[in-house]
């Protein structure tokens, strides 16, 4: 995918080609065949419509702004100098961002100059589709300048937007534990400039315990790197595709975030994170085989600020992609990725119907025949 017009076509044609092929879904029945009345046609275009005009209803709803979303009311809070033994929530309550399953909390740390921006395309895209809830971290503002219906945390004294933001990202994690240790089962460290596939990191996380230690994502080993001062035996996650923590490992961390703040060996945000989780929780970045395909840091196309391609390998198994700095290419990879997702939902409709058709004519062949319509045996 590129910014040119000819990368964006590589991605857009999957859903327009999706969309064009839904409104052929019995023609297709009948080539698989499948043979229907024209009772059963019908009643397919209909449940195929429904789908397709469901998933053109999300998708246009992520390019309208929410208009009718609250203002987040101020906190009357105090807060603590320094790293408090209690941190302090933001003054607000459930956002549009949260939903009633309490499985992943996402913090994503955004500036106040992408606001308006960044921010904006996380909440109208992936944002949304998170199993619990996502708040944005940016620098302390009293006055809490944010765009309207963005849940974002703005006041907590002494954070400010400075590169790299590493107080910033370990007081988000503080503020994790202190506020939803026990609400969420997973909790993600992510930028403003990535894209989550919501769908699939919540089928990879429903498949491992969270109550065990856990630090996932793509992992950089400590020999690379000697000034980083850690073991080499050590290795930490890369902050760019996000940062996996279970509940367990946040839990043996938390108490010892004042401690990793005051004693840190490098400038680096996601090292000295990792260096804090080895040392507290006892465990280090998760090293796979394909996490650099899961975690796809595209560090070949960092200056440029956008993935340009992604090969059919990699998409079959990526859930985070990273860099995505400009807010269009977020909007780009939720078209792309919707596409793909409804290609999925056709394929399984077509299975079901042939499952239904099959069983219909079973029941048919054992119904009993030569009765007519008032019971008398015909000749």
């Amino acid at each position: 995918m590129t910014e040119r017009r000819s990368g964006h076509n590589k991605l857009k044609p999957s859903l327009l080609d999706a969309v064009s092929r839904s409104s052929k879904t019995a023609e297709k029945m009948t080539r698989f065949g499948i043979r229907m009345s024209r009772k059963t046609r019908q009643t397919v275009s209909f449940i195929s419509g429904v789908v397709i005009g469901f998933w053109i209803m999300l998708t246009i709803r992520t390019h309208v702004p929410d208009k009718y979303m609250t203002r987040p009311v101020s906190s009357t809070s105090e807060w603590t100098p320094g790293v408090p033994k209690k941190g302090w929530q933001a003054g607000y309550g459930p956002t549009s961002l949260e939903n009633n399953q309490k499985h992943i909390y996402i913090g994503v740390m955004t500036a106040r100059k992408y606001l308006n921006s960044r921010a904006v395309a996380v909440y109208e895209t992936w944002g949304k589709q998170v199993p619990g809830k996502v708040e944005f971290f940016s620098a302390y503002d009293p006055k809490h300048r944010t765009p309207r219906g963005i849940p974002v945390v703005t006041n907590i004294p002494g954070i400010d937007d400075t590169y790299p933001p590493q107080k910033k990202s370990f007081l988000m994690l503080k503020y994790m534990h202190d506020f939803y240790i026990d609400k969420y089962e997973w909790f993600i460290r992510a930028d403003d400039d990535v894209y989550i596939r919501v769908d699939k990191l919540q089928k990879f996380l429903r498949s491992v315990n969270s109550s065990k230690p856990l630090y996932i994502g793509q992992s950089e080993s400590s020999q690379k790197n000697e000034r980083l001062s850690m073991s080499s035996s050590d290795s930490f996650c890369l902050g760019g595709p996000g940062v996996i923590l279970s509940r367990e490992t946040l839990r043996r961390i938390a108490p010892h975030i004042s401690h990793c703040l005051k004693n840190m060996y490098s400038k680096h945000e996601d090292v000295e994170i990792g260096r804090c989780i080895k040392r507290f929780a006892n465990v280090s970045c998760t090293r796979a085989s394909d996490a650099e395909r899961i975690f796809f840091n595209d560090l070949k196309c960092y200056k440029k600020g956008s993935v340009q391609q992604l090969y059919p390998g990699l998409v079959q198994h990526v859930i985070t992609v990273h860099p995505n700095k400009g807010p269009k290419d977020q909007y780009k990879f939720y078209t792309y990725f919707s596409a793909l997702r409804l290609e999925v939902l056709q394929q399984r409709m077509l299975k079901l119907f042939r499952t239904v058709d099959r069983m219909t004519n079973e029941l048919q062949k054992r119904q009993p025949t030569g009765h007519s319509s008032n019971g008398i045996k015909g000749r």
